[in-house]
């Protein structure tokens, strides 16, 4: 069994921590049906410091193990030198799709109209949220408590 670790280089160390397009190969290579890649977090805000971690989404044909997800974020942590969460856009919440396809930061597409087909149905799903949920927020607002 290959084992991955995510610690960082010494901080005397001569390796240069590689740009985040430079890991779009590496991840592509542990997961060939990732249709799109997006980078969400403090990276794609510019907010990052030394202790973030990379936040990193990806949109696949197929369903994905979980233990695969974990390998390919080991691999590409190793890579980077820090800490990197991968998340499955198809197993993730209506909401934290919505705030990842927003932060604008789409780094790969293997297919534009599948990437837009998708961004589509995460706006209109949102859209769709918001309207179910108004009347609950609502009642929240005016008793200040939930």
């Amino acid at each position: 069994m290959v084992k991955y670790t995510t610690r960082k280089p010494p901080s005397n160390s001569m390796r240069m921590a590689p740009t985040v397009g430079q890991l779009i190969p590496i991840l592509l290579d542990g997961i060939p049906e990732t249709q799109a890649i997006y980078l969400f977090g403090s990276h794609a805000r510019g907010q990052s410091h030394p202790d973030s971690d990379l936040d990193l989404a990806i949109l696949a044909k197929t369903k994905l193990p979980a233990t695969l997800l974990w390998e390919t974020a080991q691999r590409l942590a190793s890579h980077a030198g820090v800490d990197v969460d991968l998340v499955n856009l198809g197993e993730a919440s209506t909401v934290m799709q919505m705030q990842i396809i927003t932060a604008d930061q789409r780094l790969y597409c293997k297919d534009e109209r599948a990437c837009g087909d998708f961004e589509d149905l995460v706006f209109s799903s949102y859209a769709r949220l918001n309207e179910e949920r108004a009347e609950i927020l609502r009642d929240i607002a005016e008793r200040g408590r939930v």
